[in-house]
């Protein structure tokens, strides 16, 4: 599941997957479009899927009300 939100020249791409021990990685990469390397990359672990879906919707509804649109 990935998520892609964008902003003027602004990114913020959300990534979701399991790892090999039943957990769950949230990992979120954003930056600016116009250069070569993303500005950041932080990795969150959560226990269920539930947990790491409601994360993700937080993050979300966050982005969306500061202005980025969701693109799937």
């Amino acid at each position: 599941m990935i998520n892609t939100l964008i902003k003027n020249t602004r990114y913020y791409k959300i990534d979701l997957s399991s790892t090999l021990f039943d957990e769950y990685l949230v990992e979120r990469v954003y930056g600016n479009s116009t250069y070569k390397a993303p500005t950041g990359k932080r990795s969150n672990y959560f226990g269920s899927l539930l947990e790491a879906k409601e994360f993700i919707f937080k993050l979300v509804k966050s982005k969306t009300k500061k202005g980025y649109i969701e693109i799937k």
